[in-house]
């Protein structure tokens, strides 16, 4: 079906071994990502299975402490994950990481540190990030195998 995906697994003689398919809508993604203030002078680091929610959660302060504290409620940095657990030692390699590197890592994502909300919000509808089938498979072939 179209929302399905092939995946070939070989073995260690380098044969097709087995063949998988999997659903891309039942996939479901985990987050890291990294807040910053109107003013970048502020970071926070956080984990979660649905971005857009969390990040929406933040702005409007609607999660006590840190962010709503500071108004750091700015998308400057985000990775996906296929599992929570991976997503969630990734957070806290982060979190150990020094301040210089953590802007490192964001200014290669974001060299201008914009908001990445909006532009989520607006490739949230797959249909129109996604013109036709070969454009959709590479797509998928990146976020399952993370190809460049």
């Amino acid at each position: 079906p179209w929302g399905c995906v092939p995946i070939i697994l070989r073995n260690s003689l380098n044969r097709f071994d087995e063949e998988w398919t999997i659903d891309l809508a039942s996939m479901k993604y985990s987050y890291v990502y990294i807040l910053s203030d109107i003013h970048n002078q502020k970071l926070y680091i956080g984990v979660t299975s649905n971005l857009l929610k969390r990040i929406n959660e933040h702005r409007n302060h609607l999660i006590p402490g840190y962010t709503s504290k500071y108004n750091v409620t700015k998308l400057v940095y985000y990775e996906d994950f296929l599992d929570i657990k991976t997503a969630i030692k990734r957070e806290k390699n982060l979190k150990g990481k020094l301040r210089q590197k953590k802007i490192k890592l964001i200014e290669a994502m974001n060299p201008n540190r914009l908001d990445l909300y909006n532009l989520l919000l607006e490739q949230k509808d797959m249909s129109t990030f996604i013109n036709n089938r070969n454009q959709y498979l590479n797509y998928v072939k990146k976020r399952i195998f993370r190809i460049n």
